[in-house]
């Protein structure tokens, strides 16, 4: 299939949509994907639907922008931390 010529992450995330109890309401969404290969590196591609399917969110929308920002799909160093901030108040003041 053109899913599996584009990588195992894209290959699995189609298998996944389509696999459902109803494969048509997918149909477009997976051509969407596939479509988006003529735009994106392989390797970007493949990370954004990884990560799509991680995060749950699988619409075309979403994995386009994981694969056009491709520093959005680095998940290094964890969560954001917060500095200390003098202007806000303090938790044990509520």
């Amino acid at each position: 299939t053109q899913a599996a010529k584009l990588g195992p992450e894209v290959s699995k995330l189609i298998h996944k949509l389509l696999s459902g109890p109803y494969p048509l309401q997918n149909v477009r969404r997976c051509q969407g994907i596939v479509r988006l290969s003529n735009r994106y590196d392989r390797q970007n591609l493949n990370q954004a639907c990884e990560l799509a399917m991680r995060y749950g969110k699988t619409t075309v929308q979403f994995i386009e922008r994981l694969a056009k920002y491709p520093e959005l799909n680095r998940e290094e160093g964890g969560p954001p931390t917060r500095h200390e901030n003098p202007y806000l108040r303090k938790g044990e003041l509520f």
